[in-house]
């Protein structure tokens, strides 16, 4: 399944959508822009966490959604401008450094 099929296949589940990052470092803050728009946009079903997601755990469980997803930002060798979306069996082989915690610690914990 493609990317795009993939996505669209969760946002019909009104997922929880957080948006990751710390703007102060480049593209690192894609994720928080991302959910500022669509939280302008009407969304309301989303939570900007910055970069210490670990804080807000308790309100992300309390959010209702048929799904969590997060957008991040990570390195994983693609062109710039590329997405793609992770299982949360995948996301633990990816090293986080502008995180306090990995984000598959913060999966496990809120499932």
């Amino acid at each position: 399944m493609s990317g795009t099929a993939k996505l669209k296949e969760i946002l019909a589940l009104k997922p929880v959508i957080i948006g990751i990052g710390n703007t102060l470092r480049g593209d690192d803050g894609a994720g928080v822009e991302l959910v500022e728009r669509l939280i302008a946009h009407g969304y309301h079903n989303a939570l900007i966490v910055f970069s210490n997601p670990e804080n807000y755990l308790q309100k992300i469980a309390a959010m209702p959604g048929g799904a969590r997803l997060w957008i991040d930002i990570i390195n994983w060798n693609a062109a710039p401008g590329s997405f793609r979306i992770f299982s949360s069996g995948e996301i633990g082989q990816f090293a986080i450094s502008t995180h306090n915690f990995s984000a598959d610690v913060l999966v496990e914990f809120l499932s």
